[in-house]
């Protein structure tokens, strides 16, 4: 698969925002919106990608939105799991899209 400049700019900054929220450094509802605004300022890259992504990514955007209806903006106890799996796969398939394996 090949994508374009904007594309791999925009690969790069999803990989960042993971990586951040991974560490510590970002909250999950600015991970949240900021994937979502990198998925959309997509151009180039396959439909199926996208499609993929977006099955991978509802996982965090339902742990995050648990989080704010308690209130919280980190994940409730019961979800960090699923949101760590959800996360490794996100960064996966980010790194598939790069054509990073």
């Amino acid at each position: 698969m090949s994508i374009g400049q904007i594309d791999s700019v925009i690969l790069e900054a999803m990989e960042r925002e993971v990586l951040d929220f991974k560490k510590g450094k970002a909250r999950l509802p600015d991970l949240v919106n900021n994937l979502s605004a990198g998925l959309q300022g997509m151009i180039e890259i396959l439909d199926t990608w996208k499609t993929e992504f977006t099955e991978k990514w509802f996982l965090v955007e339902v742990v995050n939105a648990l989080a704010l209806d308690a209130g919280r903006t980190e994940a409730l106890e019961g979800d960090k799991e699923y949101l760590n799996r959800a996360l490794d796969d996100l960064l996966a398939h980010i790194r598939k899209g790069k054509g990073v394996h």
